[in-house]
């Protein structure tokens, strides 16, 4: 295995001499409950391929066939009014975590995203962007849907999802909480993640007699400053703290080892949620549009970028792998299991278990 920075090796040493761990990685699709069975088939063999362990996933409604998917659509979880349940988009993953799990991948839940909230859904209307985080009405209406979650039988295995600890990786508080809020509004209301983990932790059992009981973990922010925050790390419901951001300068080592240092100390893990490589020329960070950049380019940003994430001991999760060419519009992440910069990501994807970790999740992964 790789093994850590100098510093790194420092800090662990003087946190009561933590163990190292394999590292591993994840990816992320949000429109996966759309995937039909050869569609699934598809992304779970060449992430398996990869190396990929957990697949995050989202509970938000869908339009039919995006980012050159050819998926179906489906509806929100809540519907017309806070409590309209359509559980579609939890039967159909159902279906997907029974076939994951048969890849060696499991599902990470987002029950909920910032990007429907800002979108203006069923809490939007009834509360407000602002108001959904500062009410008590609001969070219990939302604990109401986590509980949901959390209580949906799977129709396959007869399990609640609380229950489905050998399919389900974890659940998450929301999708980039308060993205569009500003620093300090998040930085105020930053004990809201730690109230509605603790409404999940609550809904977990003791034990789930196969598989681990599901970790319980924050959902990002827009960059890594703003998904560390202090209060995250005193939560004590809180099992991992997740961290997104796509700016270069965020992935560098010596940035993110002080991050490390603190979750160690705190007793958490964490995890490198969301990040992804520019298809254009642009800044990473600012990714709509743009000249193309060459495969051998994203390739090499690729590689450089995991590695500084890999040396900081982070286990990671690419924003997103398709399986299907990528189209190459909206904000372009994206890397399509057909084409050839894959074939790049795999070898990263591979190479990242020979980086170590101070984070034990060997318990929730298959």
């Amino acid at each position: 295995m790789k093994t850590f920075t100098s510093l790194t090796v420092a800090l662990l040493a003087s946190a009561q001499a933590a163990s190292a761990f394999q590292s591993w990685v994840g990816s992320n699709l949000y429109y996966a409950a759309g995937l039909d069975t050869d569609q699934q088939d598809t992304l779970l063999c060449a992430l398996s391929e990869a190396g990929v362990k957990v697949l995050r996933v989202w509970l938000d409604g869908e339009e039919a066939n995006q980012k050159g998917t050819q998926h179906v659509a489906y509806p929100s979880l809540e519907v017309d009014y806070i409590g309209d349940w359509d559980d579609t988009v939890l039967e159909r993953y159902d279906d997907f975590m029974v076939n994951a799990k048969d890849y060696g991948i499991k599902l990470q839940i987002s029950p909920h995203s910032w990007n429907a909230l800002d979108a203006g859904d069923v809490y939007t209307e009834k509360f407000g962007r602002e108001g959904f985080y500062n009410s008590s009405e609001a969070a219990d209406m939302y604990k109401g849907r986590i509980a949901h979650v959390l209580q949906h039988v799977n129709k396959n295995t007869g399990k609640t999802w609380a229950e489905s600890g050998d399919m389900i990786f974890g659940f998450e508080t929301q999708n980039e909480a308060m993205n569009g809020l500003g620093a300090d509004f998040l930085q105020q209301h930053s004990s809201w993640h730690c109230d509605i983990a603790t409404a999940i932790k609550s809904g977990l059992p003791a034990s789930t007699g196969e598989g681990s009981i599901p970790l319980v973990m924050t959902g990002g922010g827009c960059c890594d400053d703003t998904s560390v925050q202090d209060a995250y790390f005193d939560c004590e419901a809180l099992d991992v703290i997740a961290i997104h951001t796509y700016g270069p300068s965020e992935f560098a080592t010596d940035r993110l080892t002080p991050f490390v240092d603190k979750a160690i100390d705190a007793g958490k893990k964490l995890l490198f949620q969301e990040w992804g490589v520019c298809y254009f020329d642009t800044e990473n960070n600012n990714c709509p549009e743009g000249t193309a950049l060459s495969d051998e380019d994203r390739a090499a940003n690729l590689t450089k970028w995991a590695g500084e994430i890999g040396e900081a001991g982070i286990p990671w999760m690419y924003w997103q792998i398709i399986p299907n060419d990528d189209p190459h519009y909206g904000y372009d992440f994206e890397i399509g299991t057909t084409e050839n910069i894959f074939e790049s990501f795999k070898e990263v994807a591979l190479a990242a278990r020979e980086y170590e970790t101070p984070f034990d999740f060997s318990p929730w992964l298959l």
